[in-house]
């Protein structure tokens, strides 16, 4: 029985995306932390999802890079739980799940599009050196968008969100990894989120710098755009609560498809869901 897949999430137009590892756990099975690190490590995407159903409707996941445990990761949870409906394990409707983040919600709709519910964000006052920050990235201050601020975010891991002034500055992008990793050990988290806001765009793109956790760049990323979400809620104060990103490097084969609902009350934000697709690109055992 095959229990072990490579599963690309976040998929455009069934296509690209962001590939992870799912390995499906029987109910009495038993793996070591460090064996699973082993098998994310030996796989070398950027998280492997570990999934365990403990009841018909709950599941318990755990996630891990090649080169560490993080609490939550979003396209791997989307891989799995579209995994799951596509293997017909599960049904459209409503499951939970426990990570190491908290306990959350998935949702399957009947076209196999799955959200997960993020944690509610944190907002970080740290004030990172703008000229290091635009530096790691081959960049220059005066390249980063005058009204949006620089700010650390979190719906379960905490990014920095670095505006861009257009969509272009994404492509001229020379992220210099050693310069990041040592500013994201220095403010405390997990990488960058780049991105561009333009006027009249519906789709907001962007990248994804995680080398501190052992991802150069990451293809599609479901905590770091419900972050982004959050924050251009806040930051925008207007009454927009549904969001379609697109990342990766700028081309259409390594482009992923994300979407975020937002649900707030007199601009508090009461739930976070994260959406997309994922095929199966391969039986691993």
């Amino acid at each position: 029985m095959t229990t072990l897949y490579e599963v690309s999430s976040f998929t455009y137009n069934g296509h690209g995306g962001n590939l992870a590892g799912v390995r499906l756990l029987a109910p009495e099975e038993e793996l070591l932390p460090a064996e699973m690190q082993g098998i994310a490590a030996d796989l070398g995407y950027s998280e492997t999802a570990f999934v365990k159903r403990t009841n018909e409707r709950k599941f318990h996941l755990r996630y891990f890079t090649p080169l560490a445990e993080v609490p939550l990761c979003g396209h791997a949870t989307i891989a799995a739980f579209s995994l799951l409906k596509q293997l017909a394990q599960l049904t459209a409707g409503t499951y939970g799940m426990e990570t190491l983040a908290g306990h959350l919600s998935i949702k399957i709709s009947q076209d196999e599009t799955v959200f997960m519910e993020q944690p509610l964000p944190i907002f970080y006052d740290d004030q990172p050196n703008t000229q290091q920050v635009a530096n790691s990235l081959g960049l220059v201050a005066s390249d980063f968008a005058d009204n949006y601020p620089l700010k650390i975010v979190s719906t379960g891991l905490k990014d920095l969100m670095i505006p861009l002034k257009n969509s272009q500055l994404l492509e001229k992008i020379s992220p210099d990894f050693k310069a990041i990793s040592l500013i994201s050990e220095t403010l405390d988290i997990i990488g960058y989120h780049v991105f561009a806001v333009e006027d009249n765009q519906l789709t907001i793109n962007c990248r994804n710098f995680a080398p501190y956790v052992g991802i150069d760049e990451e293809y599609a990323t479901g905590t770091s755009n419900g972050a982004l979400a959050c924050y251009l809620f806040q930051e925008t104060r207007t009454d927009d609560t549904s969001y379609e990103f697109k990342q990766g490097r700028q081309t259409l084969d390594q482009s992923g498809q994300i979407f975020v609902k937002l649900t707030a009350t007199d601009r508090h934000l009461k739930q976070v869901l994260v959406g997309g697709k994922a095929v199966i690109s391969k039986r691993l055992n």
